[in-house]
């Protein structure tokens, strides 16, 4: 589970986790990949009062 904060341009600009994977052996690497990997995205930009605004966004990884 993360977030990532999406510029005006809908760009990632910056992305973190908020709960990490249970992962054996832990790997500290784990968690930066992921948010890595959110980087390249590119979204329509969250619009308020007719004008692009910032916006953060939770991402959920859901498992079976």
């Amino acid at each position: 589970m993360g977030e990532v904060l999406i510029d005006t341009d809908g760009k990632v600009v910056q992305g973190w986790t908020m709960r990490r994977e249970p992962v054996t052996p832990a790997l500290r690497a784990f968690d930066s990949t992921m948010v890595d990997a959110v980087f390249p995205w590119e979204v329509e930009p969250l619009v308020l009062d007719g004008k692009a605004a910032p916006a953060c966004v939770s991402l959920v990884r859901f498992v079976n």
